[in-house]
């Protein structure tokens, strides 16, 4: 017994076969008869002894025994992953699997699988194999045993013809398409599913349930028996009409990826090489011939050719050298490549032969014969009709039995058609295979009736009518009749053989009231009429100026011509062969020759050869030869019309069975407007469970209602109505509010008219009680009332809240239960023609759009009307827009726009119309309501039902056979009719029209005081809110029913633009801004400079204490200094902010310095700013881009953007906009503006926002003249100027409420105004009276070091260091500036009593002073002199022990003057000892006397120490002081709390705390 042999090792799978008496070595080993790389030698070793198998293996493998058994798995080692498993051999099964082209099959033990083997090693589900394109991919589902391809462990892999899908020794072998099985025996189940795997299941039958029988007649297709309530004759025989349901269509996709043949493997490369050279050398010695026998052999070419020739000769001496074991090799190799590649070459067929068989199968399935179309209709099966126009097969007949080519493309790598150097029989292969296969035999031939336009078919007569019955028969049974009209022309002689086509619903038009056939001149040019009309409006719709997209035109009409002389003389045989897609016609043409048929035929069908011929006129070269069908004889024909006549669509409503009109009065059954009774109506009315009101009839006598209110029984909350002219859109419209007004009462539903018609229809509707408001396209406040009703969906926001309700019903149900205290209607806004609103309004439209998506359950309903709503129903509408009502429509576009499916574009009746609710929740047609019929006191409730009895004729028209009544004239219609009765009963029961929404305008006249804001300046002191927030007015927003303090948040939202045309009030508003800066800000808080380049009447400002400066545009040095300032600033944040690692000024004051000030720079007009200097410029963008993180923030004024940089503009976030020359200025600079006003009134402006918001700007003063309100800001800045002194200058405020202050008070009590010192051994005099100090002050800990402030460059604190320069001048160009400085570091030196003793050097106390100064230096040296003998002395330690003495001088020249000249060297010897012995001198001088030529001996003395401080004028005109660096940057003039320290040549600028 013949044993396989499956061993695993080191995931690689090993077999072998084992006869009796066999032996098997594996190893590494070269005599080994299975090589296992990487083992050992003889690494296992087995010999067949009969059912067992006597085995032996080396390290580290382990057998089990000696004697291995069959059908065991053995673990040899664990380490290397070694198994073995062995079982009997069986032969390869019968049960082989012919794979299908697409699919997936499933393998394993579980019965579940599609191959099902059953063995234990096999998993449950082991593998899987998926089909995809003919490519076989198999995947491992995570089997326990793994799964091995040719040997090779895989999870993923495809196969090709020839591998060896195993586990262990049951193997799994594909070969050309086939799927074949060895070593598994009668142990496998195949599912029988995987023959029909790739292909959709046959139509089914279904034939409807037996059914009361009743009359048949013949019928237009959706036609009922019965039209108009009239009831049918009594019929000669009963049937039942099958009701059949169009059913989703189940389609294969043919295949279509190409097949690319792989060239065949290369000759050996001697042998190849041979050859080649062998070729080289031939055309080597051609051209060699050639250059001789023309003469244009040169030497150098001979030496080229000759070098040439040596090569290959070299080659082929070297192959003839070849030993026999070499050539043995490469005829081998040979012998494999042939054997391989023609392996290939047959699966590949195979897989092209599947190919061909898929092709045929679905071909044949979705072109039936007409022998198994009229099976399909003759059993009712599922694919009747079910070829829609989006399908690609679409209009697609078949005409017989063919050949054509193969779906996909075969092609080779090889070059099989071009110039080979050598002959290849493999390569030939390819080409071969390709020509094999090119075509796929008993395949239908197809004609395609949407491409081809103009189609003749030629032969006998016999012949050709056989064809068109096949052709027809595919035709109607296929295609519904709503996308396919079939029109007949034939000659008289033809009735017998073509009358009966008439049945087919096919023929029919889409009223249902004529047959397109005709079999004589006058019934065909009647048809003929008929579509020139149909011809005519396609050719409209199709113009390119109509902006249509081009769509595929339905219905399409297959026009039938005996002959082509029926049709030449009719004024539409151009376009019926002028093959134009537009039209949607397909023109069949019968002709007996090819003579007879007109030169723009497309397509021609040949039956006069023997065998028959179709091909396209300009590819004759392509023509198909087929074989007729079998043909189809008029009984089965006729049977076959008769029975698909009787089949009706179930969702299609019968036109027939509606009124052609009824009128308002006469669909609620009344005769006089008082039979409607409404006040017992509005009593009866529960409009919190129902707004249903009846507009129209449908089949049956059944009223439709149409229900505006949300919910799942309801149809609301919002819809579309669409309806082109004449179709009754407005009639529609007012009918509806007609009933509506008639249902409920005034308070419980109001309306809302938008009319961009004119205002025909809301002036018609506006008298109703209901109607609150209109709005119509000439009105000039569109936007004022959209904004009031937004400001209505507000409210009842608000209302809901109130009461605890969610939604109309709820709150409504309250109010009657006496809960809720006013009563809230229901809100329906109507527009007409929003199409012209949303093109003239696109702003207005979207926020209606906006109302009605939060407006559903707070009882706002909207309904909009359009005459086309392709194009102009958004997705934003379509959402909003439950229910849609269609009226006839111009194109099926736009009937799909609507209904999704094209009924309503064929319309003809006025007044006719779909609706549709949701997604097909509900699709009716009905007739509505004519309210503007005649109205008097005969009208009767009886509809339109006169002369309904028609006599239908053979080709299907009708005739009247009764006279039609005249009309009565009268003056009143029932819409007026109506409304005066409805008017009447409210006078009579005191029911007043209720209020339309509306919003108050602002004032136009509006203070800051007015705005009600609390804290900031009370006339002593400041409470400032948080943030940088200024109050400038009040906003209105109308949608949100808002008003309020309309506020720059400079720290949210950073610089502002203010833009306006002239005198609309841009400087004013900047005025405002100013003071509200300072009335709700500190100096500390804000400092403000002002730019002036208008008007030059913001220098009013310039007393308030947070203004800094007011610079004029003239005023060049003042700007120029103010651009350095502004950089130096700039720079000296952003280093304060990096070090400190915060963004932003808030967290700078919370972590650093709370008092560090924000910066506010107001240019009015700032255009010419930027052509004031290339600085100014700079400083501006640079302000713009990173002033207001770093709290620096710009406002300013200017007429437009225009001439203003781009980059500059998109850096201002904020953006508030007066009155501008033009509207669309406006979105520009603030963003849309939809529904905001912005009338002409001064202080009017916009604020830039997501939607901007409208406000009134505040008057900074109370007063209309320019006087007074001048006077009332100085007033204002006097007051606050004050409060501020009095704040930071305790002293005064004391002496100014009558109490002494603290240095007077010291010197009344006799304490001397200088102290005594510390001395060595810690003994201390007498301190002085300690002065108050701001807890916001710097700190003070280093004596020399005297606080001044901050650095204007890095924001650091700024001190005065006195440590080693001891001598500091004060210097001004105004004395008092100077002395006002000196007297401030005075004050900075009291706060450390114990450490500073201050000693004022003046005229009045020298004489007093300098003795006693110099005795206290001198002892001081003294002592000095005597502890630097002392061992471990440090002088500076030493010098601490002393108080300091600070020797201020408060005006060196005035004290000079008087000074006796030794006194003068005593001064002049104490500044030169000052610096080692614990004195400070600080001397105020002004700049005229430091620039002066003679100097004295102490200010000539202290000027070279070149350290001073300058408190005023520009520090670079103190040219008495050496300043290196950037010299540029210090010209510049100083601030009110600036200065400059000098020192060792540097300049630091400084600003006061």
């Amino acid at each position: 017994m013949a044993i396989a042999v499956a061993f695993r090792f080191r995931e690689r799978e090993y077999y072998q076969e084992l006869n009796t008496g066999d032996e098997l070595l594996m190893g590494c080993h070269k005599k080994d008869t299975v090589q296992i790389p990487n083992s050992k030698e003889h690494l296992l070793i087995m010999k067949n002894v009969g059912d067992e198998v006597k085995a032996a293996a080396a390290e580290p493998l382990r057998l089990p025994g000696s004697l291995l058994s069959c059908n065991e798995l053995m673990v040899l080692s664990r380490s290397v992953e070694a198994t073995l498993y062995l079982s009997r051999v069986i032969p390869r099964s019968a049960k082989a699997v012919n794979l299908p082209y697409n699919g997936s099959i499933r393998v394993g033990r579980h019965p579940d699988n599609d191959i099902v083997v059953s063995y234990p090693i096999i998993s449950g589900h082991h593998f899987q194999l998926q089909l995809e394109a003919g490519q076989v991919h198999v995947q491992d589902q995570n089997s326990t045993n793994g799964l091995y391809l040719n040997g090779k462990r895989i999870s993923k892999a495809i196969m090709k013809s020839g591998d060896v899908l195993s586990i262990y020794t049951f193997r799994f072998i594909l070969q050309n398409g086939m799927l074949y099985f060895e070593n598994i025996g009668s142990s496998i189940r195949v599912s029988e599913n995987i023959e029909k795997m790739d292909r959709p299941a046959a139509p089914d039958v279904v034939m409807p349930k037996a059914a009361p029988q009743k009359a048949v007649q013949p019928k237009a297709p959706g036609q009922s028996p019965a039209a108009g309530g009239i009831k049918p004759p009594k019929a000669v025989s009963t049937a039942v009409y099958p009701q059949y349901q169009l059913s989703p269509r189940i389609r294969e996709q043919l295949p279509h990826e190409p097949i690319i043949l792989s060239s065949a493997p290369g000759h050996g490369a001697s042998i190849g090489g041979r050859r080649s050279n062998f070729a080289y050398l031939i055309s080597s010695g051609a051209m060699l011939a050639a250059s001789l026998a023309t003469g244009m052999l040169t030497p150098a070419a001979l030496l080229m050719r000759a070098a040439g020739m040596i090569s290959p000769l070299a080659n082929m001496a070297m192959y003839n050298k070849m030993s026999k074991e070499e050539r043995q090799q490469l005829e081998e190799y040979e012998k494999m490549r042939q054997e391989r590649y023609q392996a290939y070459i047959d699966s590949q067929k195979a897989r092209i032969c599947k190919v061909a068989d898929v092709q045929r199968r679905i071909l044949t399935a979705e072109n039936p014969a007409p022998a198994a179309c009229m099976d399909t209709v003759k059993s009712l099966k599922r694919n009747l009709w079910e070829r829609m126009p989006s399908d690609s097969d679409f209009l697609t007949v078949r005409l017989g039995i063919g050949k054509v080519k193969l779906c996909v493309e075969v092609k080779s790598r090889a070059n099989t058609d071009g110039f080979v150097m050598e002959d290849d029989e493999l390569e030939e292969l390819a080409g071969q295979i390709i020509e094999e296969t090119r075509y796929v035999e008993n395949v239908p031939v197809r004609v395609s009736l949407k491409e081809q336009r103009t189609v003749g078919i030629v032969g006998e007569k016999a012949d050709v009518f056989y064809q068109l019955r096949s052709m027809l028969v595919e035709l109607a049974t296929m295609h519904s009749f709503r996308d396919v009209h079939i029109i007949g022309l034939f000659e008289e002689d033809s009735m017998k053989t073509w009358g009966l086509i008439r049945w087919l619903p096919h023929i029919w038009d889409e009223s249902g009231q004529v047959r397109y056939i005709a079999f004589d001149e006058k019934r065909r040019h009647t048809v003929c009429e008929l579509l020139a009309d149909m011809i005519r409006r396609r050719k409209l719709e199709a113009h390119p100026e109509n902006g249509t997209k081009q769509t595929q035109v339905l219905p399409h009409y297959i026009i039938i011509a005996e002959n082509q002389k029926l049709l030449q003389d009719e004024s539409i045989y151009e376009d019926l062969v002028s093959n134009n897609q537009a039209l949607g016609i397909t023109t069949v043409l019968l002709a007996s020759r090819l003579y007879e048929l007109p030169q723009t035929c497309q397509y021609i069908v040949d039956l006069s050869e023997a065998s028959a011929l179709a091909y396209e006129r300009e590819k004759y070269d392509e023509r198909s030869m087929f074989r007729p069908d079998a043909q189809i004889h008029t009984a089965d024909l006729k049977a076959f019309a008769r029975k698909l006549a009787a089949v009706e669509l179930k969702d299609r409503a019968s036109e027939a069975e509606l009124p052609s009109s009824i009128t308002f009065l006469q669909g609620y059954h009344a005769r006089r407007v008082e039979d409607l009774d409404v006040f017992s109506r509005w009593e009866r009315s529960e409009p919190h469970r129902t707004l249903a009101a009846p507009i129209g009839m449908m089949a049956g006598r059944k009223l439709f209602y149409l229900n505006v209110l949300d919910g799942n029984e309801a149809h609301g909350p919002h819809g579309l109505l669409a309806g082109t002219t004449g179709s009754g859109k407005s009639e529609l419209l007012q009918s509806w509010i007609l009933s509506m007004a008639v249902s409920y009462h005034p308070h419980d539903v109001n309306f809302v008219i938008i009319d961009y018609k004119g205002g025909g229809m809301s002036d018609l509707m506006e008298p109703l009680p209901h109607v609150v408001g209109k709005i119509t396209n000439i009105s000039r406040n569109i936007g004022r009332s959209l904004v009031s009703l937004k400001s209505e969906v507000k409210r009842r926001q608000q209302l809901f809240a109130e009461y605890g309700v969610n939604n109309i019903e709820k709150y409504q149900r309250a109010y009657r239960n006496g809960e809720a205290k006013e009563r809230l209607p229901h809100l329906i806004i109507v527009t007409d023609e929003f199409a012209e609103m949303k093109k003239e309004e696109p702003e207005f439209m979207t926020e209606l759009n906006s109302i009605a998506a939060v407006g559903r359950s707070l009882g706002v309903h909207m309904l909009l009307a359009t005459q086309k709503p392709a194009g102009v129903v958004t997705d934003q509408i379509s959402a909003n827009s439950r229910f849609r009502i269609c009226m006839k429509v111009q194109d099926v576009a736009d009937s799909r726009e609507m209904l999704k499916r094209p009924d309503a574009a064929r319309i003809t009746q006025a007044g006719r119309a779909y609706v549709r609710v949701g997604e097909d929740e509900l699709f009716e047609l009905f007739q509505s309501f004519y309210s503007a019929a005649g109205y008097s006191e005969t009208i009767t409730d009886k509809m339109s039902t006169e002369n309904l009895v028609r006599v239908v004729g053979v080709t299907g028209n009708r005739i009247n056979p009764l006279p039609k009544k005249k009309k009565e004239a009268v003056e009143l219609d029932e819409l007026t009719a109506v409304i005066k009765y409805i008017n009447r009963v409210c006078k009579e029961h005191g029911i007043e029209k209720m209020a339309g929404p509306w919003l108050p305008e602002l004032p136009d006249w509006l203070t800051l005081e007015e705005l009600g804001v609390t804290g900031g300046f009370d006339g002593t002191s400041w409470n400032p809110p948080k943030g940088l927030i200024v109050p400038v007015g009040r906003y209105d927003i109308p949608a949100a029913q808002a008003q309020g303090v309309q506020a720059l948040d400079f720290m949210g939202v950073g610089h502002y633009g203010v833009y306006g045309s002239n005198v609309t009030g841009k400087t004013f508003f900047l005025k405002t801004v100013l003071v509200g800066l300072c009335r709700y800000y500190t100096p500390s808080q804000v400092n403000v400079y002002v730019i002036d380049a208008n008007t030059w009447s913001m220098t009013e400002f310039s007393g308030m204490p947070q203004v800094r400066q007011v610079i004029l545009n003239s005023e060049a040095e003042k700007l120029q200094s103010f651009a350095k300032k502004i950089y130096l600033e700039l720079e000296a944040r952003r280093k304060a902010f990096q070090k400190h690692a915060v963004s932003s000024l808030a967290a700078y004051r919370e972590a650093v310095a709370k008092d560090t000030p924000a910066i506010v720079v107001m240019i009015d007009q700032i255009k010419p700013m930027f052509e004031q200097s290339p600085e100014m410029s700079e400083v501006l963008q640079e302000l713009a881009a990173s002033g207001a993180t770093y709290g620096i923030y710009l406002i300013y004024t200017t007429h437009t953007s225009l001439g203003l940089s781009y980059k500059f503009t998109q850096l201002i976030k904020g953006c508030v906009t007066f009155q501008m020359p033009e509207k669309g200025d406006y979105s520009q600079l603030v963003g849309p503006i939809a529904g905001i006003s912005l009338p002409n009134v001064q202080g009017r402006a916009l604020m830039r926002g997501n939607p901007p918001v409208a406000f009134q700007a505040a008057v900074y003063a109370d007063a209309k003249e320019d006087t007074a309100r001048h006077e009332q800001i100085l007033a204002l800045a006097e007051q606050m100027t004050a409060a501020w002194n009095a704040s930071q200058h305790p002293q005064a405020e004391a002496a100014a409420a009558g109490q002494e202050p603290v240095a007077e008070a010291a010197a009344a009590a006799g304490e001397a105004t200088y102290h005594g010192e510390v001395t060595y051994h810690g003994e201390a005099e007498p301190k002085a009276a300690p002065v108050p100090e701001k807890a916001e002050e710097q700190n003070y800990d280093n004596r020399s070091c005297i606080p001044i402030g901050t650095y204007s460059d890095d924001m650091e604190p700024a001190f005065l260091d006195l440590a080693e320069q001891t001598i500091c001048l004060i210097c001004a160009e105004h004395p008092e500036h100077s002395r006002a400085f000196l007297k401030r570091l005075e004050g900075t030196l009291r706060k450390k009593p114990e450490e500073n003793s201050v000693v004022l050097l003046n005229e009045m106390t020298y004489a007093e002073v300098l003795p006693d100064l110099k005795e206290k230096l001198n002892e001081r040296l003294k002592l000095l002199n005597q502890n630097k003998k002392k061992t471990g002395f440090v002088e500076k330690d030493w010098i601490l022990t002393y108080m300091q003495i600070c020797v201020l001088i408060e005006d060196l020249p005035k004290l000079m003057a008087v000074l006796p000249e030794a006194d003068q060297k005593t001064l002049r010897m104490i500044l030169s000892k000052s610096a080692g012995l614990g004195v400070i001198v600080l001397m105020a001088v002004t700049k005229e006397e430091l620039l002066a030529e003679k100097k004295d001996i102490v200010l000539d003395f202290a000027m070279k120490k070149q350290f001073a401080v300058i408190v005023d004028g520009n520090p670079i005109e103190y040219s008495a002081f050496q300043i290196e660096g950037d010299a540029v940057m210090a010209d510049m003039l100083l601030d009110e709390d600036e200065s400059a320290v000098v020192q060792d040549g540097r300049i630091r600028f400084v600003r006061s705390v």
